[in-house]
């Protein structure tokens, strides 16, 4: 159960959501140290899609400009509620009792000092990733901040994942890989846009020739099959049924099919 400090709830809560016009906005924004350093197109990008135009007060004038996405809706995604019911209590002291059909995640988990909020998504996403059964490439920013770049958390990245039954192998199978950008931040795929992208070919071109290796595997051992067999069982299959099952499989290595009495 993730309970950092999650500093994007608070951040997005006190945040500046609207301005007298959309060009106060992007002045706003462009003067940003975190939006400054971001590649002119996505920052272009961002003014189109993440701005809206509010009616204006009087005709010929233009309107104020807001987030097209609350800041209220963004902020709960950030992070759920963990805090006492009421504000005489201190979280940082006492246990919150949660009720199941709201907290479903949170019973009888105790309150974090100074953290009284969460995100129950992290860590059953961090428990399913032995599992993941699709390829991993990893893209952090050399200058990222956040817990998930530190050096001993990209190396339990590469420990777990896809070591599971039903995953891919992992790191030690080159199932899963890493990468970094130099001088990125969290935001990289925002600042360096071409160079994430060079990465992500470089990493496309080599899973794209595996896949076409699997591919010409399969068609292969499909060839001399008729088409009506490939959706029936083989001589291998009504083999090892036998053998497992009836009994009647031979132990000397000869056998031959039994007829089903169905």
């Amino acid at each position: 159960m993730s309970r950092g400090r999650l500093p994007g709830a608070a951040s997005t809560t006190f945040r500046r959501d609207k301005w007298p016009s959309r060009e106060a906005a992007i002045d706003y924004f462009s003067k940003s140290p975190v939006h400054k350093q971001w590649d002119p197109r996505v920052l272009d990008l961002y003014f189109d899609h993440g701005l809206m135009d509010l009616p204006a007060e009087a005709e010929r004038e233009p309107g104020p400009a807001a987030l097209k996405t609350p800041k209220h809706q963004e902020a709960v995604n950030f992070a759920r509620a963990a805090w006492p019911r009421s504000r005489d209590q201190q979280p940082t002291t006492e246990t919150v009792q949660f009720e199941r059909q709201s907290h479903p995640e949170a019973i009888a988990v105790p309150n974090v000092p100074g953290n009284p909020i969460y995100r129950p998504e992290m860590t059953k996403t961090f428990e399913q990733l032995p599992r993941l059964r699709p390829s991993c490439l990893y893209v952090y920013g050399s200058k990222s901040v956040f817990s998930s770049s530190k050096p001993e958390n990209r190396r339990e990245n590469l420990e777990v994942i896809g070591v599971g039954s039903g995953g891919t192998g992992g790191a030690e199978e080159g199932r899963v890989k890493e990468s970094e950008i130099e001088g990125g931040t969290h935001w990289a795929p925002f600042e360096k846009p071409a160079e994430v992208a060079k990465k992500m070919g470089f990493w496309l071109d080599q899973e794209i020739e595996l896949w076409r290796v699997s591919e010409e595997a399969e068609s292969k051992a499909k060839e001399g099959v008729p088409v009506e067999q490939r959706s029936m069982v083989d001589d291998d299959w009504v083999y090892w049924m036998d053998r497992l099952f009836r009994n009647k499989g031979a132990k000397d290595g000869t056998f031959k099919a039994s007829r089903s009495k169905l």
